[in-house]
């Protein structure tokens, strides 16, 4: 990532210094990385996410230079846009040079784009209380009640550890703004105080850690968002493609696959399938409908997930001893 687009500081040491482009670590204890925004206003969010959510709608991957041309913004100034919604979990890299918008962030940029104002200002209120930099920017005002803005976005800034930089002010600034449009806190005059009572900020940061169900209508996606010529083309690959012969889509790791070997069943009931395979010869996870689909997302999505694997993990390549019915993790 380039220090030149992003100010990174550490949360409870001043672990490290910037001098020009170079990034000097000055500490070995590196707690938190926290990205300032950078040239980064709402306004600018807002026009990013948008884009975002329009690539998404057609089944694209995003990258800076389709990014870049729906927006109007120059690649330069969305690597620096990019870095703090990554930061924010607003947006995840996938492979290579693409991205995409997280659930949570795509629940934002949906809301934008559908001028639903309620819900996306929810939504950025729940990326920043997620945020390591919001949860001290609030202790910090919980310490100092009489605290002005300007001494806020000093303290802020400093811990880029770079004092005087306009940037890093101009950045604070910024993400101090952030919280008000959230109604997180509230500027009156030169004071700030934060609008949320603790009780409403641990509500908030839990109902975000709830394990969220993918639906249907969550990923349906409008007839008119589909190509007919890309449809007509599918269903030449139903009629003659070999059987179980993968086909490539621009999607790394997915592949369309004809399963019927009968050429009058064929002709009769026209099926394809996507797999998920990482192109070995070894059968991968098959796709027919959205269905599918909701299932597959909330299966890998749950946290839990992770933790089987890791004992899976621990005990492949060794000998069966006894037939378990049932794994928990209980």
């Amino acid at each position: 990532m380039n220090i030149n687009y992003a100010i990174y500081f550490y949360i409870t040491n001043c672990n490290m210094i910037l001098k020009g482009k170079k990034v000097i670590i000055i500490s070995d204890e590196i707690d938190t990385l926290i990205v300032l925004p950078i040239n980064t206003t709402k306004e600018t969010l807002d026009k990013v996410m948008k884009s975002l959510f329009e690539i998404e709608a057609h089944l694209k991957p995003a990258n800076l230079d389709n990014l870049s041309k729906i927006s109007g913004i120059s690649k330069n100034n969305l690597s620096t846009v990019n870095t703090f919604l990554e930061a924010i979990y607003a947006l995840k890299k996938t492979s290579g040079r693409e991205f995409m918008l997280t659930e949570i962030g795509s629940k934002f940029a949906k809301a934008i784009s559908w001028n639903l104002d309620n819900d996306a200002n929810l939504a950025f209120r729940e990326l920043l209380l997620n945020y390591e930099l919001t949860k001290q920017a609030l202790s910090i005002i919980r310490v100092k009640e009489d605290i002005t803005q300007e001494e806020l976005q000093k303290r802020i800034g400093s811990l880029s550890g770079k004092k005087d930089n306009k940037a890093v002010s101009a950045a604070a600034k910024n993400f101090i703004k952030f919280l008000e449009i959230a109604e997180i806190i509230e500027i009156d005059g030169e004071n700030i105080k934060i609008s949320m009572t603790k009780k409403d900020i641990t509500s908030s940061e839990a109902q975000s850690d709830k394990k969220h169900t993918i639906t249907k209508k969550e990923i349906h996606l409008d007839e008119k968002d589909l190509s007919t010529d890309k449809i007509e083309t599918l269903k030449q690959i139903a009629l003659e493609a070999p059987a179980w012969e993968r086909i490539p889509t621009e999607i790394d790791g997915v592949f369309i696959v004809n399963p019927e070997k009968d050429m009058d069943k064929r002709k009769k009931n026209p099926l394809i399938q996507l797999e998920i395979n990482d192109g070995s010869k070894r059968q991968g996870y098959y796709l027919r409908h959205l269905d599918d689909l909701i299932f597959l997302i909330n299966v890998v999505t749950n946290p839990k997930l992770k933790k089987l694997l890791a004992y899976v993990e621990k005990v492949n390549h060794t000998k069966k001893k006894k037939k378990i019915e049932k794994f928990t993790l209980n």
